[in-house]
């Protein structure tokens, strides 16, 4: 059996755990503050959705900073695999965003009811910071091959 870890060098795991205990303290810190936010001032949204959309922002963060700094893909196999499914991936966020867009001004979908965030609001999240991601990943990757070339 295959472990998650393999593949993966020291550099990449300590940049993984760093970026994971970064993420987790970022959660915490957010659920204050939403915490703090919605005794004082507003409820912005159902408890399904805060806590969903605090859980997206920071799995995100992870990502990205993982991406950014190298330690996303560990060998050239799940390399090339990201290298494929990101795009797909991406384009099936930027369908569905053109699906779900005339379905709200219609009055179909309401991310937004009586005055908080509905669930619809959690795939229209997740739709848009995917398609950041797959920018940040391409551009990690042309600048290491351009780094290779010199």
């Amino acid at each position: 059996m295959n472990s998650p870890i393999e593949g993966y060098d020291e550099r990449q795991l300590s940049l993984r755990h760093k970026f994971g205990y970064q993420a987790f303290f970022l959660l915490l810190g957010m659920t204050a503050l939403n915490a703090y936010i919605c005794n004082v001032f507003y409820v912005w949204g159902d408890q399904a959705v805060m806590s969903l959309s605090l859980i997206l922002i920071s799995t995100y963060y992870f990502g990205i900073r993982t991406i950014s700094s190298g330690a996303y893909t560990g060998d050239k196999k799940s390399e090339k695999r990201a290298a494929v499914s990101l795009p797909f991936v991406c384009g099936f966020h930027v369908v569905f965003l053109l699906w779900m867009l005339p379905l709200v001004n219609r009055g179909h979908i309401a991310f937004i009811e009586d005055g908080k965030a509905a669930l619809p609001f959690i795939s229209l999240l997740s739709s848009f910071i995917i398609i950041p991601f797959t920018i940040v990943y391409y551009v990690k990757r042309s600048r290491d091959k351009k780094e290779e070339r010199s």
